[in-house]
């Protein structure tokens, strides 16, 4: 298989899992963007003070895209956005005990959505496509 062929099917893969994890997401009012937004303040939480310009890097998304999908969820008493007492330019994230509940809520339906779309793949074919996709995730992060 050629590479262009390789890197064609990534991005179409990637854009219909996302259209699908969407679809389910839209239903309950949120779009993947702020689903990524959410997730990630879940995950980044656990183990560090989140900051707007910390997502923005993960997520790979600019600053300003950032700021409004965050006024939406602290809208929704998603998001919950403090001024960190170490440094008063940066706001400290994190989710409302409504977000936690929110964020279970949304993983399930994400979760739904994507055993949907590899729902033709073996165990073992999803094991190794986890195993390529991490290696290849951390490949570009460097």
């Amino acid at each position: 298989m050629m590479d262009m062929d390789l890197g064609y099917l990534l991005m179409s893969v990637s854009k219909k899992v996302k259209y699908q994890v969407n679809k389910e997401l839209i239903k309950e009012g949120v779009t993947v963007q702020q689903w990524a937004v959410i997730k990630n303040i879940g995950l980044m939480s656990k183990t560090q003070l989140v900051t707007s310009a910390d997502l923005a890097k993960r997520i790979d998304i600019d600053k300003a895209t950032i700021s409004g999908i965050l006024r939406r969820l602290i809208d929704k008493n998603i998001v919950d956005k403090k001024v960190n007492p170490l440094d008063k330019r940066a706001s400290r994230l994190k989710l409302t005990d409504s977000g936690k509940e929110t964020y279970n809520r949304y993983s399930t339906i994400a979760d739904k959505a994507l055993a949907e779309s590899i729902k033709v793949l073996s165990n073992d074919e999803k094991e190794l496509m986890g195993q390529i996709l991490t290696k290849l995730n951390d490949q570009t992060s460097q």
